[in-house]
C-alpha cells in the first residue's frame, strides 16, 4: 500500500511541474506579445499619428489600423489592453511621432497619457495679411478663424 501511494504522490507532482511549465510558457509567451515585442513591423519609421479634436476610442484604433501601427491580428489584445488602461476614456487629440517600433504597453500608455510631439509651423512670405495667418494656423491647430 505504501508503494502505491509513493507513486500516486509521484505523479501528482511530476503532473503539477508540467502544468506550471505550460502555464509558465503560455504567460511567457503573453509577456513578449505585450511589453517587449514591437507589434507595428509595417512601418517606416518615423511614423507621425494624428487624432482630430472629438476623436473616439474606435476613431483612434481605425487611425492606428490605417498607418500601420497596429495589425489586425494584434487588434483584439490591444481592445483588450486599452479597456484595462482605461485608454476608451482617456483619448488625447494631437500629434504622435513614433521614431521606432514600440510594443502594444508603450503605445497605449502614449495614447493614455497624452504625450504628444509639438506642431511645427512655417510662416512664409506668401502669408500677407492677418486673416491669412489666422487661417494657416488654425488649419494646423485645428482652430476656426473665429477662435
Amino acid at each position: 500500500m505504501a508503494r502505491k501511494t509513493k507513486k500516486h504522490t509521484s505523479f501528482l507532482v511530476y503532473s503539477f511541474f508540467i502544468i506550471l511549465l505550460i502555464f509558465g510558457g503560455i504567460g511567457y509567451h503573453y509577456y513578449q506579445i505585450i511589453f517587449v515585442k514591437p507589434f507595428s513591423a509595417n512601418v517606416s519609421f518615423p511614423d507621425t499619428l494624428y487624432i482630430p479634436t472629438g476623436s473616439h476610442f474606435k476613431d483612434v484604433k481605425q487611425h492606428l489600423l490605417a498607418s500601420g501601427l497596429l495589425s489586425n491580428e494584434d487588434e483584439a489584445l490591444f481592445e483588450i489592453i486599452a479597456e484595462k488602461k482605461n485608454l476608451p476614456r482617456h483619448i488625447y487629440p494631437g500629434r504622435y511621432i513614433f521614431r521606432k517600433a514600440v510594443s502594444l504597453n508603450t503605445l497605449i500608455n502614449r495614447l493614455r497619457t497624452g504625450k504628444q510631439d509639438p506642431v511645427k509651423i512655417t510662416i512664409n512670405s506668401n502669408i500677407r495679411t492677418l486673416p491669412d495667418l489666422i487661417t494657416r494656423v488654425g488649419k494646423k491647430l485645428e482652430t476656426s478663424p473665429n477662435e
